[in-house]
């Protein structure tokens, strides 16, 4: 029986990567900012260091691991620049047999357009590296028709390559506007963001049998906002919504879609968040909560740590998926690249929302 479990799933597997092709997801979108827009890099004026964990469909067969880092920083004292960033990343599928492994770089400009908004115009450019493991699966061909614990050699040949490198670009734009939240700010104690990025642009080829198997186009579309519930903003909610689309191999198929949203509430130094993922259909309904540290003193760096949980609400919950956990934790620093790098500070410094006032400000 696990043998048939494993064929079933090194089956579906190999369908969903060819005709399929998505990338992984994270849950929070507020966590991983860079992941999904590069023009996020350096946004808040500071430096913040962050990694995510993930782990899907525990009850699976097989698992689906995904873990991800992210360092940016603010370079906007060099004119024409805004933030820098650089992340690293391994996806896991399939009990390891197909592994994907990569860093990039992110850099972006900045447009002041009043006091409180400006623009951002952000370009990504990665290396990923995809390994596949043929000996892990197991073929149709190797299924005893009696006895399916008992495997016959396979007639498949393994492809002398078991890795594929590729490039890819990403381009974002983000405006950001607003004053807040800010403690002791009588009006206008909030702040937006609303972006647009393109991934895998060039759509780079990631084919291991010398195919043409190329990584779909992804568009995604994002807003949230913060609001200040009270004069000291000990208490923020924050909504959010995140629309993706990724083409598919699929000719009869215009894409796969999925939106999320929801908000996270932050009450002092703690914060819980409920939000939903659907897909085709419901995907998901995610609980999450968190902790914010450090001290309050100006100038004083902070630290943010979650967990979220994924409660499976597609069909798949029949299978018992055992639903999805992910965790992540990050510190971010008052001093940013034009600190401790002595940048130009003749540029006219445009605002920004200062971590003096604001706890919330690397959100």
């Amino acid at each position: 029986m696990k043998n048939i479990k494993i064929y079933i799933f090194s089956l579906l597997l190999a369908i969903s990567t060819v005709t399929q092709a998505q990338d992984p997801s994270f849950s929070q979108f507020y966590f991983n900012q860079t992941y999904f827009n590069p023009a996020f890099a350096g946004i808040h004026g500071g430096t913040n260091a962050s990694i995510t964990y993930r782990r899907q469909w525990i009850n699976m067969p097989s698992k689906f691991e995904t873990m991800f880092f992210s360092f940016d920083s603010d370079i906007s004292n060099i004119r024409g620049l805004g933030g820098i960033g650089f992340t690293a990343f391994r996806d896991v599928e399939g009990e390891g047999f197909l592994t994907t492994t990569g860093g990039s770089m992110q850099l972006n400009t900045m447009i002041p357009l009043t006091r409180h908004s400006f623009l951002k115009f952000g370009t990504e450019i990665a290396i990923y590296n995809k390994t596949v493991d043929w000996s892990g699966y197991i073929f149709g061909d190797q299924l005893d028709p009696i006895d399916p614990n008992i495997l016959k050699p396979t007639s498949f040949t393994y492809p002398n390559d078991q890795d594929v490198i590729f490039p890819d670009l990403t381009l974002g734009v983000l405006y950001m506007f607003g004053e807040g939240p800010k403690r002791n700010l009588l009006k206008r104690n909030w702040s937006g963001k609303i972006g647009f990025a393109v991934h895998h642009i060039n759509k780079p080829n990631q084919s291991f049998l010398g195919q043409n198997s190329r990584l779909p186009i992804k568009m995604l579309a994002h807003a949230n906002m913060n609001f200040a519930l009270d004069r000291e903003a000990s208490m923020v909610i924050s909504p959010c919504a995140v629309f993706e689309w990724q083409e598919t191999a699929q000719a009869e198929y215009f894409g796969m879609k999925t939106i999320y949203g929801g908000f996270n509430f932050l009450w002092d130094k703690f914060f819980v968040g409920n939000w939903v993922r659907f897909m085709e259909n419901r995907d998901a309904y995610i609980l999450n909560i968190g902790f914010i540290g450090g001290s309050d003193a100006p100038r004083s760096d902070r630290f943010k740590i979650y967990y979220s949980y994924d409660i499976t609400i597609s069909d798949l919950n029949g299978r018992n998926t055992g639903g999805s956990h992910e965790i992540s934790f990050a510190y971010f620093f008052y001093n940013s690249f034009n600190d401790w790098f002595n940048l130009d500070k003749r540029k006219r410094k445009i605002h920004k929302i200062s971590p003096d006032k604001c706890k919330f400000a690397y959100w």
